[in-house]
């Protein structure tokens, strides 16, 4: 018997993977030939030659399709794993509650102080909510804890591993962030689900930090718990958010090729993550009606009354620059909003690699600073 066509990947999508792996040697030839010839290659001050001669390869696996991208990323996060735990002495943890599963993230030195944590980092994943998973960070998550632990807080990360698409749609990744955050504040849920993996206190305060759909995960969640009136997390770090899922900011098409996300893929991870249906059940009366510009699938149309302190860090490379600026704009009239923006650099560079320069250096160090100035009760 034959194998059933049903279990292989779409041809198109065959098709571009190998074009992906034969024009990888030429592209990268002609981008650094390019480079050497042409002196405006040079993004800032600070840009150097390797920098951009690294830009292609981060660009590269955008181009694959989604199963394919995740495919990639669970081989890199068992190699980001083993870095963790080599460097760090990190160790990983799975919590699981119903409705939600995460892990929780210790480095070394870090056991058996859990009841004396001044703060959750409640860490939730970018990707388009269609790839990476809640161990891509791992590799610059103990080095988040050693920073803040060296200013005097001690901060526990919990990294939420929501559901991808399309296994889930909206809003089943925004509810299954909300039930963590409903385990750790209720008595009931903390003693039984909660309390017995972290012996955390309920009232330990949160903060959440995301990155491009992690970033719109965190302020879908703000809206839902205002919504609801429960307690907000005491501050929020967004880097790169994906504030605006029509992606219809000019900036896409002036920045193409100089990011590392093209336009096409971000396009088809955000359509994904709209289901087919235009009625969405669960949602509070008056808002079963979802489109694109819904507040709690762009949060650039959001009221951000009564948010907390948020830090919006983005590089000025990339594509979506134009949204992000925008909702800076907007939070600063509404909210304390810190703005940091980073010369020349891509789309959610912070997590890329120190070989990005001193610019990623100085964002962890700026994130820390700002995770300890908001943590305290």
């Amino acid at each position: 018997m034959g194998t059933d066509p049903r279990t292989l990947p779409p041809l198109p999508s065959l098709l571009q993977d190998l074009v992906v792996l034969f024009l990888l040697p030429s592209r990268i030839f002609l981008h650094i030939l390019g480079t050497l010839l042409c002196p405006w290659w040079k993004r800032s001050p600070s840009w150097t030659l390797f920098q951009q001669i690294v830009l292609p390869l981060l660009q590269l696996p955008m181009a694959l399709s989604p199963a394919r991208l995740r495919d990639a990323s669970n081989v890199l996060t068992v190699a980001r794993v083993a870095f963790a735990r080599c460097i760090y002495g990190a160790t990983v943890e799975v919590a699981e509650g119903v409705g939600f599963r995460g892990h929780w993230v210790r480095s070394k030195g870090d056991e058996g102080t859990d009841c004396e944590a001044d703060a959750v980092l409640y860490w939730i994943h970018g990707g388009g909510f269609a790839t990476f998973d809640s161990l891509t960070a791992i590799n610059v998550m103990p080095s988040v804890q050693k920073r803040c632990s060296a200013l005097g807080v001690v901060v526990k990360i919990f990294s939420l591993d929501y559901t991808l698409t399309p296994a889930a749609v909206f809003p089943t990744q925004i509810d299954q962030g909300l039930v963590f955050i409903w385990c750790v504040r209720s008595e009931h849920y903390s003693r039984t689900s909660i309390y017995i993996l972290t012996t955390m206190a309920p009232t330990t305060p949160i903060i959440l930090l995301g990155d491009s759909a992690g970033g719109n995960l965190c302020l879908a969640l703000l809206q839902r718990l205002r919504t609801a009136s429960l307690p907000l997390p005491k501050s929020a770090v967004l880097l790169s958010p994906c504030v605006d899922a029509s992606l219809s900011a000019a900036s896409w098409a002036r920045l193409e090729g100089l990011d590392i996300v093209p336009h096409a893929a971000a396009m088809r991870m955000s359509t994904a993550y709209l289901p087919p249906s235009a009625e969405i059940e669960g949602l509070e009366e008056g808002d079963e009606q979802v489109t694109v510009h819904h507040p709690l699938v762009s949060p650039i149309n959001a009221d951000l009354t009564g948010f907390p302190p948020l830090l919006i860090l983005y590089g000025d490379s990339e594509a979506m620059i134009d949204d992000i600026e925008r909702f800076a704009e907007k939070a600063k009239r509404f909210v304390e909003a810190d703005v940091i923006v980073g010369p020349g650099m891509p789309h959610d560079y912070p997590l890329i690699g120190p070989w990005l320069g001193d610019e990623v250096e100085r964002a962890w160090c700026q994130i820390a600073s700002f995770i300890c100035r908001t943590a305290p009760s």
